[in-house]
């Protein structure tokens, strides 16, 4: 049971710094107007994390 709590929290922070990551990214593509991640790719990555 301890082992499975710790692959959950790590599976949770990996996600927060996944969706953290695709964020920053998508920012900085919408700056320089180009092509950006899709808002389905962003929303999922919240709600998996």
């Amino acid at each position: 049971m301890y082992q499975l709590n710790n692959i959950i929290i790590y599976f949770l922070i990996g996600m927060n710094i996944l969706s953290f990551i695709l964020f920053f990214v998508d920012k900085r593509l919408a700056i320089n107007h180009k092509y950006r991640i899709s808002e389905h790719t962003l929303l999922m990555s919240c709600a998996l994390g």
